[in-house]
Formats: C-alpha cells, sequence, structure tokens
C-alpha cells in the first residue's frame, strides 16, 4: 500500500512538471521536483532513479493505470504533453465554486505567521496553479485583523519542522526581567493568543507543560535527550479551562461570578469571554454571568478591562486581587483611597467613584 502510494505521489509531481511549460523537464529535472517534494512532506525516501523514473512515465502512458497520458520526449524540451491542456487530475469548478477558492486561498494569505512558513506558503501556490485560481489583484471579502507583533514570526517555519521531527529542543531564552536561560523542551505545538505566538511544550527539567514566547527566543539547537510526549495531550483540551497562556502547577479551574452593567451586557452576551460562559439571572439594571477557568493574570486583567461596568463577585481571592489592583490604580493617577471608596467597591453598586483629592 505504501509503495502505491509513493507512486501515485510521483505520478502527481511528473504530471505538474509535464504541464509547465516554463522550462524544459528530462530525468534529472523531474528527479529533483520529486525529493523537493519528498523533503517538504517530510517523507524519509530516496530520490528516484532515472529507472524509476522511466517506469512511472511508462505506467503514465501504458493505460494501466485508467488513463493513457500523451507524454512525449525532445532533445530540446524534454518530457511534456503532446497535448497541452491534459492533466491527470483535471477539476471542472464552476464560476461560483471558482470565486469561493480565491476567497478562502486569500483567507489563508491573511492568517498570522502564515508568510513565515514557506511550506504552507507553497501549498498555497500549488492549489492556485492545480486549480488555476489567480488571487492576485483580488480583493477580500473577509478580513482578519493584521498582527502587531513580528519579532517572533522567524522562528514559526523552524519550530514547524522541529515539532514535526519530534526533535527535543534547547532553547536560549530571554525573560523579561531576568538574565537568560536555557529551557529543555519537547515541543507539542504553535499557538497565537492575543497577536503574540507562542512554542508549547513538555518542559523536561521541570516536568510540566510550558509556554515559550517567540519573540523572547534567542536560539535554538537540537537536543540529543529523548523526546517525551504527554500520553493523550491535546492542546484544545488543555485550554478549554484557561483564558490565555498561564496555569499555575495543578491549579484547577474555579467559578467565577461577576456582574455587568446592562449596556455592557449586550456585548458580554454576544462576544463571550470565555467558552464556558453563562448567563446567570437577568435584571432591570444588570445581568450577571459565570465563568469556569483557572485564576491567572490573564482573566483577572480581562475582568478589569470592562472599568465600572463589571463587578466580580466571587471567588473573594480574585474580588479581593481587583480591589488590591485598583487601589493601586488610584495611587498611580494620585486619588486617594479612602474608607468610602473601598466601601462602594464592596457594595452592590456596579459602579465606582474616585474622590478628587
Amino acid at each position: 500500500m505504501a509503495y502505491s502510494l509513493h507512486a501515485n505521489l510521483r505520478y502527481r509531481i511528473i504530471d505538474r512538471c509535464l504541464k509547465d511549460l516554463s522550462r524544459p523537464y528530462f530525468h534529472e529535472e523531474i528527479a529533483d521536483a520529486i525529493q523537493q517534494e519528498f523533503d517538504e512532506l517530510g517523507l524519509d525516501l530516496d530520490r528516484p532513479s532515472k529507472r524509476t523514473i522511466d517506469y512511472d512515465i511508462s505506467n503514465m502512458r501504458s493505460g494501466k493505470l485508467g488513463y493513457e497520458a500523451p507524454i512525449i520526449f525532445s532533445k530540446d524540451d524534454g518530457y511534456r504533453y503532446s497535448d497541452p491542456g491534459f492533466s491527470l487530475y483535471k477539476l471542472t469548478i464552476n464560476r461560483q465554486s471558482a470565486h469561493d477558492l480565491t476567497q478562502t486561498l486569500l483567507l489563508m494569505k491573511q492568517m498570522s505567521g502564515i508568510e513565515s512558513m514557506p511550506v504552507f506558503a507553497r501549498s498555497i501556490t500549488l492549489l492556485e496553479q492545480e486549480l488555476q485560481i489567480k488571487t492576485e489583484g483580488c480583493r477580500p471579502i473577509i478580513y482578519y485583523e493584521e498582527s502587531t507583533n513580528d519579532l517572533g514570526k522567524p522562528w514559526i517555519s523552524i519550530l514547524y519542522d522541529k515539532i514535526r521531527r519530534r526533535q527535543t529542543l534547547n532553547i536560549h531564552y530571554q525573560p523579561f526581567d531576568r538574565q537568560p536561560r536555557d529551557i529543555l523542551l519537547a515541543p507539542y505545538n504553535l499557538y497565537e493568543f492575543y497577536n503574540r505566538w507562542y512554542l508549547v511544550g513538555w518542559q523536561i527539567d521541570k516536568k510540566r507543560i510550558a509556554f515559550i514566547s517567540l519573540d523572547r527566543i534567542i536560539d535554538v539547537n537540537d537536543s540529543i535527550f529523548p523526546y517525551f510526549e504527554v500520553p493523550g495531550f491535546d492542546i484544545r483540551e488543555y485550554m478549554a479551562e484557561t483564558f490565555g497562556i498561564r496555569r499555575p502547577d495543578n491549579a484547577s479551574p474555579q467559578t467565577i461570578r461577576f456582574m455587568v452593567t446592562k449596556e455592557e451586557s449586550h456585548y458580554i452576551r454576544t462576544k463571550p469571554i470565555h467558552r464556558s460562559q453563562k448567563l446567570l439571572d437577568v435584571h432591570d439594571d444588570y445581568d450577571i454571568y459565570q465563568l469556569k477557568v483557572v485564576l491567572n493574570h490573564e482573566i483577572k486583567y480581562k475582568l478589569l478591562s470592562y472599568g465600572a461596568s463589571l463587578e466580580v463577585l466571587k471567588p473573594l481571592s480574585l474580588r479581593h486581587d481587583i480591589i488590591e489592583e485598583l487601589k493601586s490604580m488610584a495611587n498611580r493617577y494620585g486619588l486617594e483611597t479612602h474608607e468610602r471608596f473601598l466601601l462602594i467597591l464592596a457594595g452592590k453598586n456596579h459602579y465606582m467613584i474616585f474622590p478628587v483629592p
């Protein structure tokens, strides 16, 4: 079965070469194209010999495969089809489908980091060639927000290849407020959160899942340490209980209950903070919601971002952290935090008053 799959892959590559009239294809050029495709797909296969290519072309001509490819050869042009319109994998699509496929390819090109991954960029180009779709000059209907963080993107293609090869890495990493250090990591996934890319994997020395920010990586080297994979690890399940990327060791999700002004509730209801969000109670002036997530800095600052429109009711530990944060903010802006200010925060009013000094 593997032999048949590899042969069919060679037929497809040969077909693509013979349709390319921009250059001649002899045995060497066809072998180069096949080897390049094998390498990009991560297949550990030998470069095809002249005998293998001759055998493949003979099969394509013979009719044994369900078609008789009109392959001709000349000393000047090499191998090509006598009928320029012939293709083994001819696909006919209607006008609407062509439009939808064009928009799909344009959407893929917008994805943050895609330009840093040659293997994906080449796949998009191959789709354009195979489907005869031109995206150049076309206006996308759907737009993604463009990422403003480009520092880590050069690592995406390199790390993608390391993950694919299951290669343990020694990463020279620069924290924001400490000296550079080395991290021994078995890489699993690349993950984007709020315009920042992270490498997710098993930190071998700490024996935990770690998120490594790509924009703080100084260097990456292969390690001789054996690759370790956590049984059953799934990044989607792991992140289902977390907002952001910080998850304290052995932390379990907790129930967060908060009150939101009616005006802000419309936005929170239609754009949930987290997939666990539930609407519990509806009142004339406010609504009450609930989340179930691991407590971390990201969820605290996300809730703070709603300002006076949102008040955390429980857990008390998170409520206390937010009160302390608000007191620090008041001090930062030169406002006094006295007893009345704290009473308003602790009460049921869903607004806050900062006394003017």
